[in-house]
């Protein structure tokens, strides 16, 4: 099968063939948290680390920083 027509996605002008469409989807969430950070307390601190990992796996460099950033952010504001 060819992944690249399946579950294709595009970032700064640059095609990215998604393994899965679950990467896909988390993958599609963190480039949309590039462009409206402000949202990021809709997702929980897990979900944002995952989506830095899987920004690691796709050599999206400045995204997996972003994401890892806001984890963070999250982290330190679930806390008691």
């Amino acid at each position: 099968m060819d992944t690249e027509k399946l579950f294709p996605l595009e970032y700064q002008g640059k095609m990215i063939a998604c393994k899965s469409a679950d990467d896909r989807k988390l993958l599609q969430s963190a480039i949309l948290l590039d462009g409206h950070r402000s949202d990021c307390d809709q997702y929980p601190s897990a979900e944002l680390q995952q989506m830095s990992k899987l920004c690691e796996q796709y050599e999206l460099t400045s995204l997996a920083q972003l994401t890892a950033e806001l984890a963070k952010r999250c982290d330190e504001s679930e806390r008691p």
